[in-house]
């Protein structure tokens, strides 16, 4: 009998092992407080394997930052988004469009990495971007993400609905745990269709330049005490 689940347990896992696609994800254009900017270069490999991700060599072994997971209260027939730990930590999201061409980055700061799948170059075997030692960090899920804006090569940009979920943590305060999601501003950063890159104006709260997209409202994770209980 224990040979026989053995033996069932290694055919599932060589299954899901042939049916991985590994695709190369070249690095396009970088956005960054609204202002975006191509001179950019590097790329990294990603496996896909049933409903997870994860950055790995030209091969399909991960290079050691962990998986992301398909998060499908999320995803939709326009994207795919994929939450958990990468090369960015454990709160950034990876969202593709559906069908796998173009992979938004998007960090826990609001920037954005645009990415398309391409041919890699031939003398690519693995990621330009690998962490030299793990950052630790939980899985995906911890973060609630605001709307965030989806760049593809043509300059121009789609609004998708927001991502994440799950109840997050920070330090610990009388009133319970400080917000992780606007550290305990009890406001949170929103990004609606940025319009002009190019297009900039001040930001009395994060006081500094932001894009014309940038905006802030009440942090619907904590209801704006910036605590959570």
């Amino acid at each position: 009998m224990n040979r026989i689940i053995i033996t069932l347990s290694l055919t599932m896992v060589l299954s899901c092992v042939a049916n991985a696609q590994t695709y190369y994800y070249k690095l396009a254009k970088k956005v960054h407080n609204g202002t975006a900017t191509t001179n950019v270069s590097g790329g990294q490999f990603i496996t896909f394997m049933a409903d997870i991700c994860y950055e790995s060599d030209k091969k399909g072994i991960g290079v050691g930052h962990g998986t992301l997971t398909r998060n499908n209260n999320y995803s939709n027939s326009q994207f795919k988004v994929y939450i958990g730990k990468s090369y960015w930590g454990s709160d950034a999201a990876f969202k593709f469009t559906s069908d796998l061409a173009t992979l938004n980055v998007v960090t826990e700061s609001g920037d954005v990495y645009l990415y398309k799948r391409s041919t890699a170059p031939a003398k690519a075997t693995t990621c330009s971007l690998i962490r030299k030692t793990s950052s630790g960090g939980g899985g995906g899920g911890g973060i609630s993400y605001p709307v965030q804006p989806v760049y593809t090569t043509g300059g121009q940009t789609t609004t998708g609905g927001s991502y994440g979920g799950g109840t997050a943590s920070g330090s610990t305060g009388s009133s319970g745990s400080k917000c992780r999601l606007c550290n305990g501003t009890g406001r949170k950063i929103s990004l609606v269709h940025p319009g002009d890159a190019t297009q900039t104006k001040w930001c009395s709260e994060c006081n500094k330049t932001v894009g014309t997209g940038h905006f802030h409202t009440q942090c619907d994770l904590c209801r704006g005490t910036g605590w959570i209980k």
